[in-house]
C-alpha cells in the first residue's frame, strides 16, 4: 500500500484554497457592479446642507435644492437640531418652496459646548411623481 506524504497533501490543499479564494472577488464584482452615487436621484439635480459658526454665539444653517428644469415644484423642510444625550432635538424649523430650486436659511443663538447639525427633508415633484430624501450636514460644536 502506498504511503501518503503529509506535507504534499497539505500543500495541495492550500493550493486549492488559494485558487478558490481568488475566484470569489471576480464573481462579486460581476454580481454587484459599482453604482455612481450621483445617479441615485431621478429628479433631484443637486442638494446640500451646511452649518457654520457666525460670530461668537450664532450658528447659520443653509440647505439648497435644485430639481430638473422641468420640475413642477421643489420643497425643503430644514431642521436645525441640537444633540441632547443620544438623540437630536429640533431647535428651529425653516420651510422653503420653489418651482425648480429652493434654499432655506436659518440662524440660531448657540449654547456653548452644545453640538448642532442640520437635517432636511427635500422633495421634487415632476410629472405628478414625488421624489424625496432626508439629508444631513456635518455636526458642529459651539464654542
Amino acid at each position: 500500500m502506498k504511503k501518503i506524504n503529509f506535507k504534499r497533501a497539505i500543500s495541495i490543499l492550500l493550493l486549492i484554497v488559494c485558487m478558490a479564494t481568488h475566484v470569489f472577488p471576480c464573481y462579486a464584482s460581476e454580481s454587484y457592479p459599482e453604482e455612481d452615487i450621483a445617479s441615485e436621484y431621478v429628479n433631484i439635480n443637486y442638494s446640500d446642507c451646511t452649518i457654520a459658526k457666525i460670530g461668537t454665539n450664532k450658528i447659520n444653517a443653509t440647505c439648497i435644492l435644485r430639481g430638473k428644469k422641468s420640475a413642477e415644484s421643489v420643497e425643503i423642510y430644514m431642521y436645525i437640531q441640537k444633540k441632547q444625550g443620544a438623540s437630536w432635538v429640533n431647535v428651529k424649523t425653516v420651510h422653503a418652496t420653489g418651482t425648480t430650486s429652493a434654499s432655506a436659511v436659518g440662524t440660531i443663538k448657540a449654547v456653548s459646548g452644545a453640538t448642532y447639525r442640520v437635517k432636511a427633508i427635500i422633495s421634487v415633484t415632476l410629472d405628478n411623481l414625488l421624489e424625496s430624501d432626508i439629508i444631513y450636514s456635518s455636526t458642529l460644536k459651539a464654542d
